[in-house]
């Protein structure tokens, strides 16, 4: 198969020679792959492209087999044995994971070749673009192919983030970097020896988080290199002194945010922490709109609809430089570790609401991490956090030696391991949101989305709404010091019996994202835990996940209410090592019971009553199972498996 390809990289070769600078440090390129796959991508993707444009430099080169994403300039896709539309499928899949691996480019390009023709590619975050088929024997191939090479000496780049590939080895001689880095200057700041940590889709958002290598070890394979011998000069680097701010847990966050969009996460996490540090959400050090001089680093294209109508589309760059990193919360290895991060993300949910009218609108499992360990709070402390506080200060005993300084107690009350990050799909409700038109109002991640989100159909019936859990005696003394005012907000009154008729739905006209919304996707989110959930002994026998109850839960069979809420699985779903778990949610369930617009009691109309109900549950089964095995028993890496779907069952 290389051979077939040879002769394509050589004419290409040829058309590049005639741009080449004799000054220049590099040129472009073309070589086979072979059987050889680009390594290091951002999502482990195992796409392969059969042609790639690399630079090289005189004295260094570096072979097909240690090629990374980023070292590449172009990819190329060869119509050899295979169908032309699965051909020009692979080249735009090559397209867009190359443009994950280079964030210092607005667009990539590519090319599909084949014996009698080639098309031309362009990726950008607004899509994926190719010329009609042009047969190599005609005009204008000649000049086509000639503007495509010299577009990979000089590419559709953002000029605020530089690529380094190449580095001066102890002989003072060039090198390629095993793993290519980025250089970003974002406000008065330089930062560098960035890798791409995590890359979302290339068409849409575009989402690109870049970390040192150092701070991305936990994702980042430790082949990679560095320019520095010295970390005290690579830490300077990264170091804010006026924030305190250490490289460490420096993330910049890249996106190409569609023009038309209302709320902006930059200006969300300014706001949150406008008053000073609020607990539990990711700190936002800067954030700007990325411009090229007087413009901004956009992508733009036209687009046509099913009417034929056409009408253009644009996104544009924005940066956020973060502080905070941490591994999510879904990856933790204990149910006592796991009930106290849900417990601390209903908290800072319900905290930001009430002191900002900001709601998160996608609580999921790569939203909602956890630090090494418990981070005290820093700062003068706000009046509005007296009514904040956290699982690890409720489940602490009570005893003589509590701290009876005001202000210690009041920072231990506000310490958490558990922060959320991804404010991208928040919703600013309050006074000051500045709304110019409707905001998307249905936001999330499926899964883990709200009934009402997912759907503007009520769920119709007759429910039982339990009342307000009464706390364990255990826990209340800590409770009534830290929040008593909310056991006169939220008093145990009798269970409330409401009917949905049939048929019952929301004018579209009348949607908005709810606080109580998010404390579902929290009931969700613990849902799809709890049953993933298995042992780590391996003495333990395998207890596949039923295929059907996961089918309705992962998927879009709208059927979550039906099995899940208004009625509860009889059958063993949790793996039987964590089969108390089953208690847990099932009274988490029960408090999500119908919907709370047909509900008469007043109570319920506060919008923080279904995160106090689901946080007294969790108070609850923490206290009562403190000692038990289970609490503690540690997982497995690997999710449980779901077994085969029944012969002749409905495939979703």
């Amino acid at each position: 198969m290389t051979k077939d390809m040879q002769p394509y990289c050589d004419y290409l070769n040829q058309i590049s020679a005639l741009f080449q600078d004799n000054d220049a440090s590099w040129k472009i390129q073309f070589i086979t792959m072979g059987r050889e796959a680009p390594k290091h991508h951002p999502t482990q993707t195992d796409c392969q492209p059969d042609i790639v444009a690399i630079r090289t430099y005189p004295g260094a080169m570096i072979s097909a087999d240690l090629l990374s994403w980023s070292h590449l300039e172009a990819t190329g896709q060869v119509v050899n044995g295979q169908a032309a539309a699965e051909a020009e499928t692979q080249a735009g899949t090559c397209g867009a994971c190359h443009l994950q691996a280079r964030p210092d480019l607005v667009s990539t390009v590519g090319i599909l070749v084949g014996e009698s023709d080639f098309k031309l590619f362009r990726t950008g975050a607004c899509g994926i673009l190719h010329t009609p088929s042009i047969k190599w024997d005609t005009p204008e191939a000649r000049r086509l192919l000639y503007a495509w090479v010299w577009r990979l000496y000089h590419p559709d780049t953002d000029p605020s983030i530089t690529i380094k590939m190449n580095k001066h080895n102890s002989n003072s001689r060039i090198e390629i970097k095993k793993r290519p880095t980025f250089t970003i200057r974002s406000g008065s700041e330089t930062y560098e020896d960035l890798l791409v940590l995590h890359a979302g889709r290339s068409i849409g958002r575009r989402t690109i988080i870049l970390a040192r290598q150092g701070t991305a070890h936990h994702s980042i394979d430790s082949d990679s290199d560095t320019d520095s011998s010295n970390p005290e000069v690579n830490n300077c680097n990264l170091n804010d002194s006026s924030s305190g701010v250490f490289n460490s847990s420096i993330v910049i966050k890249e996106q190409y945010l569609d023009s038309s969009r209302i709320f902006i996460e930059g200006p969300i996490l300014k706001k949150i922490h406008s008053s000073g540090l609020f607990p539990g959400v990711v700190e936002c050090i800067n954030h700007e709109k990325v411009r090229h001089g007087d413009r901004a680093v956009s992508m733009s294209c036209k687009e046509t609809d099913q009417d034929g109508v056409s009408s253009a589309k644009s996104r544009y760059k924005t940066r956020i430089v973060l502080k905070d990193q941490g591994t999510r919360l879904a990856d933790v290895r204990t149910v006592r570790t796991f009930l106290k991060g849900i417990y601390d993300a209903l908290e800072i949910t319900r905290v930001l609401f009430r002191e900002h009218k900001i709601l998160h609108r996608d609580i999921s499992p790569n939203n909602v991490l956890i630090r090494g360990g418990p981070e005290p709070y820093r700062g003068d402390i706000p009046d509005y956090l007296n009514d904040m506080c956290f699982a690890d200060y409720l489940l602490k005993p009570s005893s003589g030696d509590d701290n009876p300084d005001p202000e210690s107690d009041c920072r231990q009350r506000l310490t958490t391991s558990v922060f959320l990050i991804d404010f991208d799909c928040s919703e600013n409700q309050g006074p000051d949101s500045h709304v110019l038109g409707d905001p998307c109002v249905r936001m999330g991640t499926p899964t883990f989305m709200a009934r009402m989100v997912r759907s503007s159909v009520y769920p119709y019936g007759l429910y039982s709404i339990p009342p307000m859990p009464d706390l364990d005696s255990r826990v209340l003394p800590r409770y009534k010091k830290a929040l008593g005012n909310r056991l006169e907000v939220f008093p145990a009154k009798k269970k409330e019996f409401v009917e949905i008729p049939a048929k019952s739905k929301m004018k579209p006209e009348d949607f908005r994202h709810l606080l109580r919304y998010d404390a579902e996707s929290v009931f969700w989110f613990a849902m799809w835990w709890c049953i993933q959930a298995q042992p780590a002994e391996k003495s333990i026998a395998e207890e596949k996940i039923p295929h059907s109850l996961w089918v309705n839960l992962a998927g879009e069979s709208g059927s979550r209410n039906a099995l899940f809420v208004k009625d509860f699985p009889s059958y063993p779903f949790l793996h039987s090592s964590y089969a108390r778990l089953v208690t847990l949610l099932d009274e988490m369930r029960e408090h999500l019971q119908g919907d709370l617009d047909y509900s008469k009691d007043e109570d319920k109309k506060n919008p923080e009553y279904v995160h106090e109900a689901l946080q007294r549950v969790l108070l609850k089964f923490l206290v009562e199972n403190d000692k038990e095995e289970f609490m503690d028993l540690q997982m497995a890496d690997q999710p449980r498996s779901v077994a085969q779907a029944p012969l002749g069952s409905r495939m979703y």
